[in-house]
């Protein structure tokens, strides 16, 4: 899981490992980015994973929600939001 902020700046949030993509795995990890300060997400892009998707809907309400196939189109997506959101003076 990567954070992006206004420029440049990317944060790695965590990694977990988990025996399943279940929506439970994926909003007990929200849950505990959440208890270590996650706040105001206005973008979710991910794999098109049920689990994660569902997951994001219920932990992020409010925030803007891609669920795309193949991890590279994620982060292109995610590139592509930070920068015409935020784009680098």
């Amino acid at each position: 899981m990567r954070s992006f902020f206004t420029g440049a700046n990317r944060e790695v949030l965590g990694v977990r490992i988990g025996d399943s993509e279940s929506e439970a795995f994926w909003r007990e990890t929200f849950r505990c980015l959440k208890e270590r300060g996650l706040a105001n997400v206005a973008y979710v892009v991910s794999d098109d994973h049920n689990g994660l998707v569902s997951a994001a809907w219920r932990c992020f309400a409010g925030a803007n929600l891609t669920a795309l196939s193949g991890a590279l189109h994620a982060q292109r997506a995610v590139d592509y939001a930070v920068a015409t959101s935020h784009p680098i003076l």
